[in-house]
């Protein structure tokens, strides 16, 4: 009976440990801007020709694409973890490798059959297996490209945003410009290089290779500073303008939306300037300000237009809206500390 208590005991213990994975939290929520942004406006192009259950499907497909890899990523890097003192149990380290890879293999696997019950060309199946190919190459040995400079940030790059994007806009066989551009400015914004120099010291203290550490803090920090931001500040604007021109019954409602960032942005570069609000090399105020606006100002009318124009969409608008206000939430100590400055300031 006690033996019994125990195995129950462990099995409840493996369960809320499995729950607690962070790969559910990235894959619902990491991804919010650029799939969900992809799917409204492809929605919105191809005239609703597709299902809502095919949608879901593919949407659902690329959820579990996104855990797979990340859980796969934490196999490979428990003793990588542990030396950089990185949170062990949302990255399964009180799981076994048994359990790990048997997520590993069930997500993969749902991922497909999703794939193949949302339907499509043979095109969209094998970008579907080169996604998966490259996330088992990126963190797994001997390959392991992770740990093989510019190779980890090729690698990265193509796994976080391209060949997800890929995937939607072949289920809706489109293949205008934006099927090329839509991935290039989603990098541009949201950069896997600047995740790394995020990283740099956490890296190199674990021996982790990956193209920011071996350029170094110095030079990683002025490449984002003096490159990536404002070109993904330029990126976010040119996500408004195609909406503003593919929308058009709506184009007054982006247009709207590009006038309050544009105000935005020159505020918050004022603020800082002025040394008013904290200012992070790698985040500065105008872009943390254009993250959170693009959500806000271009995703979320985005989402809103579609579900008027189709009820079918809401519960991918509902899915939707449960990521943006988690997204929304991780920026809710920086827009405090940033009114408390700038209140401070008007007090003097």
């Amino acid at each position: 009976m006690k033996v019994m208590e125990e195995n129950g005991l462990s099995s409840f213990r493996n369960l809320s440990d499995i729950f607690r994975l962070r790969a559910w939290t990235m894959a619902l929520v990491g991804p919010v801007a650029i799939w969900y942004f992809s799917i409204f406006y492809l929605s919105i192009v191809t005239g609703f020709r597709f299902s809502i259950y095919s949608v879901l499907e593919i949407l659902f497909s690329v959820i579990l694409y996104e855990a797979n890899i990340v859980i796969l990523d934490d196999i490979f890097d428990r003793e990588v973890d542990k030396a950089a003192q990185k949170p062990g149990r949302v990255r399964g380290h009180n799981l076994s490798l048994g359990v790990m890879f048997s997520l590993v293999i069930i997500t993969a696997a749902t991922s497909g059959l999703l794939v193949l019950l949302a339907g499509g060309t043979w095109m969209l199946y094998a970008t579907w297996v080169l996604a998966y190919v490259t996330g088992v190459s990126y963190s797994t040995p001997p390959i392991r490209l992770k740990n093989r400079g510019i190779w980890s940030l090729v690698c990265n790059v193509l796994l976080e945003r391209p060949f997800p994007v890929l995937i939607i806009c072949l289920f809706f066989q489109y293949y205008g410009p934006e099927l090329i551009l839509f991935p290039i400015l989603s990098e541009l914004v949201w950069s896997v290089f600047k995740h790394q120099v995020h990283d740099v010291e956490s890296d190199a203290k674990a021996g982790v290779t990956t193209y920011a550490v071996k350029l170094g803090r110095d030079l990683s920090y002025k490449i984002v500073k003096f490159g990536i931001n404002p070109i993904g500040a330029t990126s976010i604007f040119a996500f408004a303008v195609i909406s503003a021109l593919a929308m058009r019954g709506y184009s007054t409602v982006f247009l709207v939306s590009i006038a309050l960032m544009l105000v935005g942005t020159i505020v918050a570069t004022l603020l800082e300037r002025r040394s008013i609000v904290y200012s992070d090399p790698l985040d500065p105020p105008y872009s943390m300000f254009l993250n959170i606006a693009f959500l806000v100002l271009v995703l979320l009318p985005l989402g809103l237009i579609v579900v008027i124009e189709n009820l079918a969409y809401i519960p991918v608008f509902l899915l939707f809206a449960l990521a943006l206000v988690q997204n929304l939430r991780e920026y809710k100590p920086a827009i405090r500390k940033a009114l408390r400055l700038v209140s401070r300031e008007r007090n003097r």
